[in-house]
């Protein structure tokens, strides 16, 4: 009796021992132990012998020892299954929440872009244009920071801005029409144009496109003179002598100064430039004229009518200067002081290299006045007398 006892409690500990450890089975590849396929109805397992379980019993208690983290359903991972979605779209909740738009920080993005924009754009560049260019910029983003912060504007601090912005792309404008107009220009230079620029402009730093913009504003123009021609200097342009011959009375004396512009061989590029910068002429006058246009603004109205009346009184003292051409003609590139001037108030690169022209020019005339022994300079109870050469043939350089 006791013995069938032992072995019905046996066969019972069997039975409970392989439930559990299908269940442990069915934990371990996800599905449900006691749901069948139709998902409604337990599932019915029939007890196995009592040999079969003795010997699979060990390895079924081994799969239960599994480690966890295989328990997960590999589905779940999924992106198209409900907790990946809820999940990415708690994460882009929280990033939306995070990235809200804050006026404030517009506000004070904008006025620190709008400073770098006005102040800073000079070390960036120091040509005209693109600093004009930046105070535009400026301009545009300070009346938008204005706008944000209160979503309305003040009708006194509209008006400021606008006059600002105004007087900014105004300014912009004029020095970037000319830019864009020789740089979208269909009209190629010719050969004497490049030759032109090679001899004068490219060693005083101008650019091409500068060069352009004298070229399509009419700044420069290629005149052809008959022999013998007189042409008034009465500041009104600047020439250079390309081709021909030309020569100037020196006041003072019965002598004249003859400037050549047919080719001759140079012996160094030193000479060269001597020679080029002696073809220029009227730069005197050019001169005079930049100094009135650049202390125009300077002094009062009362000092600029005594100027006007001292400069017409030497005007009518002293005869106007000319030159006359070659018995054979010349083609002279003529340059425009009005025109040339304009365009220097709104180009500061430009201003700079043409003053570097007329500098040389003159300190050329100078250098060949003390080499041939013009000027004798004497004590300071004695005047400086100039005795200037009969005649001073200067040839020109390839």
């Amino acid at each position: 009796m006791l013995q069938r006892h032992n072995v019905s409690a046996a066969l019972a500990f069997l039975a409970v021992a392989s439930t559990t450890c299908d269940v442990g089975q069915g934990l371990a590849f996800g599905r449900h132990p006691f749901i069948s396929g139709s998902g409604n109805q337990f599932s019915r397992r029939r007890t196995r012998s009592s040999s079969r379980s003795s010997s699979s019993s060990s390895m079924r208690m081994f799969i239960d020892e599994l480690n966890p983290l295989t328990a997960i359903d590999i589905a779940s991972l999924s992106v198209a299954s409900p907790a990946a979605s809820s999940v990415a779209s708690n994460l882009l909740g929280a990033s939306s929440r995070l990235i809200q738009p804050d006026p404030q920080l517009e506000v004070e993005l904008l006025t620190d872009v709008s400073h770098v924009a006005l102040d800073m754009t000079t070390f960036l560049s120091p040509r005209t244009a693109w600093l004009r260019l930046g105070n535009v910029i400026g301009r545009v983003l300070i009346l938008s920071s204005d706008y944000i912060q209160d979503d309305a504007i003040t009708l006194d601090e509209w008006a400021f801005q606008a006059a600002m912005l105004t007087t900014s792309v105004y300014l912009f404008a004029r020095s970037a029409y000319p830019l864009m107009l020789a740089a979208f220009s269909a009209t190629a230079l010719t050969v004497r144009d490049r030759r032109a620029y090679a001899l004068l402009f490219q060693a005083v730093g101008l650019s091409v496109l500068q060069f352009k913009v004298l070229l399509s504003s009419t700044t420069l123009e290629w005149i052809e003179y008959e022999p013998n021609q007189s042409v008034d200097l009465n500041g009104d342009y600047m020439y250079f002598l390309y081709s021909g011959e030309a020569s100037m009375p020196v006041f003072g004396a019965c002598a004249k100064d003859t400037v050549s512009g047919t080719e001759s061989a140079c012996d160094s590029l030193e000479e060269s430039e001597r020679l080029v910068s002696s073809r220029i002429i009227g730069d005197v006058q050019f001169a005079k004229a930049l100094e009135a246009s650049v202390y125009k603004t300077a002094v009062s109205k009362s000092e600029k009518k005594s100027k006007a009346a001292e400069d017409t009184s030497s005007t009518a003292a002293a005869p106007m200067s000319r030159f006359v051409v070659g018995p054979n003609g010349a083609a002279v590139l003529r340059i425009s002081t009005h025109k040339l001037l304009k365009l220097m108030k709104n180009d500061t690169e430009l201003s700079t290299s043409i003053q570097r022209l007329v500098l040389l020019c003159m300190q050329e005339k100078l250098s060949r006045t003390l080499r041939d022994g013009g000027l004798v300079i004497q004590s300071s109870s004695s005047s400086s007398t100039s005795t200037p050469n009969a005649t001073n043939v200067i040839p020109a350089s390839t």
